[in-house]
């Protein structure tokens, strides 16, 4: 078997972009690349990163742009997380690889120094199996090679993650070494680009500011205490992780007045709004990390307004059972109602 690392240059291929654009949407303007993304911005065929969102639209455009994408391969390849753009995967590969500077690329399994095209149960238990991928440019004699292993996968915490880390991680492994690889090779087409499996994976606490305070029924909200009890997998004051708007509701509370109101921002996790209020059965918290919710709560706060609060249950961790009554936003609740309906008399 040929070493890569060793073998022959394979042949120099012609340049060319990374996509055809028909119809001629291309923006070569300001004006124009505007009216494109309002335009797109409407439509349900985008992500919903820019659905609703001309300006996120408009600034992924610029950036396809500038690295090579047409406008829909851009909207579908460009990633925003933690406020940052990014590339899936695929779309940096077709990146890199419509770049006149490609020449080639391998991409492949290595176990115990032979080389495999997938893995097996019993590879993932040795520390030293690497996805393994490798560039060619066609301006260097030398290729960039790259490794992956599956102890660097373990040492990131990589391997416990929830989601593509347990359903495909012979394909994550191999999408860790690409982006590395590619970075290393092509930092002049990436332009400090990263893929959006790599970013994904990276914890980033984002210092988010606190909103602007709303006007309150109540000019000296009651302080609400955070929960002092924490428990090994929740750190004290921390929220549970956000819900999908479908998650089913385990109740609506009713006749409740709000007492107090506040934004949480603990020393670690997200922050979010704390809501206390009591009732028939006596106070009961809840938080959310919708604003608008939080905001229409507070005009409410220390007044005689009875509301009803839709609301999902989930349970803490720990020795002793808990309950976190997390406010559910329905889309719509109640039927045709606005923002500040979701709390009703």
């Amino acid at each position: 078997m040929a070493d890569l690392e060793t073998a022959a240059l394979p042949a120099t291929r012609p340049a060319g972009p990374v996509g055809s654009v028909g119809m001629g949407i291309m923006p070569t303007t300001l004006d124009d690349g505007w009216r494109l993304a309002q335009i797109l911005a409407k439509s349900n065929l985008v992500p919903d990163d820019f659905r609703n969102k001309p300006e996120n639209v408009l600034v992924a455009l610029q950036l396809g742009a500038e690295v090579g994408f047409p406008p829909m391969q851009a909207l579908q390849s460009i990633a925003v997380i933690n406020g940052r753009p990014s590339i899936w995967g695929d779309g940096f590969l077709a990146l890199l690889v419509s770049s006149s500077k490609y020449r080639t690329h391998e991409e492949y399994f290595e176990v115990k120094g032979d080389r495999r095209d997938g893995l097996t149960g019993d590879d993932w238990k040795h520390d030293d199996t690497a996805a393994v991928c490798v560039f060619w440019r066609t301006d260097r004699q030398q290729p960039t090679t790259v490794r992956f292993t599956v102890g660097q996968a373990k040492k990131s915490g990589l391997l416990s993650k929830q989601g593509p880390w347990q359903t495909y991680p012979d394909r994550m492994l191999r999408m860790r070494a690409r982006s590395w690889a590619g970075r290393d090779a092509f930092p002049d087409v990436l332009r400090g680009l990263k893929t959006a499996e790599e970013v994904v994976d990276t914890d980033v606490v984002v210092d988010v500011p606190p909103p602007v305070e709303p006007r309150r029924a109540s000019a000296r909200p009651t302080p609400v205490a955070v929960d002092p009890d924490p428990t090994p997998t929740e750190q004290p004051g921390q929220p549970p992780a956000a819900t999908p708007v479908d998650a089913k509701v385990a109740g609506v509370a009713r006749a409740l007045r709000i007492t107090a109101t506040q934004y949480v921002k603990p020393e670690e996790g997200a922050p979010y709004f704390l809501i206390a209020t009591t009732g028939p059965t006596g106070p009961l918290d809840f938080v959310t990390r919708d604003e608008t919710i939080y905001k229409a709560a507070a005009a409410r706060e220390g007044s005689d307004d009875q509301v009803a609060i839709a609301y999902h249950d989930q349970p803490k961790a720990g020795p002793k059972p808990q309950t976190v009554h997390v406010i559910q936003r329905l889309d719509p609740w109640p039927p045709e109602s606005t923002d500040a309906d979701l709390f009703t008399t």
